[in-house]
C-alpha cells in the first residue's frame, strides 16, 4: 500500500477525551527525513541563536504524503525578524524536491505558544496535536493534551469569511493558471478545516485528513456532502480553472461563511481572534 493510498485517521484521545499529539518520528519516511533536515537549517541558518526549536507538522509529521508544514519557535526574549525569508526557504525546498509541492512555513514567537493571559493559542495547539521536534527542546513536552472546545474551533471559524474574500481577490488577479491551482488547494485545505471544526466540538474527535473532515462535514449537513467531496478532491486534485473555482468559492465558501456567522452568533458573539482555552 502507498503512503496515499491510507484512508484518513482519528487523533489518538486521553480519557478525558482530549486530543493527544500524532507526530510520530519513527514514522517520518526517507523523504520526509530529507526535507525535514531541510527545512531545519532553513530556520538555523536564518535565526541562529535567536532560534529555539523547528517542528515539522502537517501530514508529514506522520509519515503521509502532503503539503509539507514546519514552524519554528523563537526563543522567550527574541523578537520576530521580517517573515520575507520564509518564501524563500520555501523556495530553495521546493526547488531540491519540487514533487513535494511548496512548503507551507511558519514563525512563532514564545509569546505565540505560551500567551500572557489564558486565550486559546493557535501555536500550542499545533504543539499539542501534530508535531515532531527537529531541533532544539521538545516544547510538546511542556502541552497537555488539547481540548476539542469552542475556543479551539473558533481559531478557524473566526477567519472563514475574511478567507473566502481573499480567496475570491486571489482568484480575480491570478495571472496563470499554476496561480489558480495553489490558491484552489490552499482554500479547499481551510475551508475542509473550518467545515470540520463547526462540527468538531459536539463530536468530540480530531483529524487533519482531508477525507474524514469531508466524511464529518457530509455526517452533519448531508446536504453540502457534495461540496466537501469537491472540497476534498481540490486539497489533492486542485482546478487551473478560475471559472471553477469561484463556482466552488459561492457555494461552499458562501454557506461555510454564513454558517460561520451563526455559529459565531452563539458562541463568540464579539468576533474575537482567541477565546478563553
Amino acid at each position: 500500500m502507498r503512503v496515499d493510498d491510507r484512508h484518513g485517521e482519528l487523533w489518538p484521545m486521553d480519557r478525558y477525551g482530549r486530543a493527544m499529539n500524532a507526530g510520530d518520528r519513527t514514522a517520518l519516511t526517507p523523504l520526509g527525513r530529507r526535507v525535514a533536515r531541510a527545512v531545519a537549517d532553513c530556520y538555523r541558518d536564518r535565526l541562529g541563536s535567536c532560534l529555539h526549536s523547528v517542528y515539522l507538522t502537517g501530514p508529514y509529521a506522520r509519515g503521509r504524503s502532503g503539503p509539507v508544514q514546519a514552524f519554528g519557535v523563537l526563543r522567550m526574549t527574541a523578537s520576530a525578524p521580517s517573515l520575507a525569508w520564509l518564501d524563500e526557504a520555501a523556495t530553495i525546498v521546493r526547488a531540491r524536491w519540487p514533487g513535494v509541492g511548496r512548503p507551507d512555513l511558519a514563525l512563532y514567537t514564545w509569546r505565540d505558544v505560551f500567551p500572557a493571559g489564558d486565550e486559546f493559542a493557535t501555536a500550542r495547539f499545533q504543539l499539542g496535536v501534530n508535531s515532531v521536534c527537529l531541533v532544539g527542546r521538545d516544547l510538546a513536552r511542556l502541552v497537555a493534551p488539547q481540548r476539542l472546545n469552542v475556543s479551539a474551533a473558533n481559531a478557524w471559524i473566526v477567519q472563514v469569511r475574511d478567507r473566502v474574500s481573499e480567496a475570491r481577490s486571489q482568484i480575480a488577479f491570478a495571472a496563470r493558471g499554476d496561480d489558480v491551482a495553489r490558491a484552489c488547494a490552499d482554500i479547499a485545505r481551510f475551508l475542509l478545516g473550518a467545515g470540520f471544526a463547526v462540527v468538531m466540538p459536539h463530536e468530540g474527535v480530531y483529524t487533519e485528513d482531508p477525507d474524514l473532515q469531508r466524511d464529518f462535514i457530509a455526517l452533519n449537513y448531508p446536504e453540502r456532502a457534495a461540496d466537501a467531496a469537491l472540497a476534498c478532491r481540490y486539497t489533492r486534485e486542485p482546478s487551473a480553472s478560475a471559472a471553477d473555482v469561484r463556482g466552488f468559492l459561492d457555494s461552499f465558501g458562501g454557506w461555510l461563511a454564513d454558517a460561520s456567522e451563526a455559529w459565531l452568533d452563539r458562541h463568540n458573539p464579539r468576533r474575537l481572534a482567541a477565546l478563553p482555552a
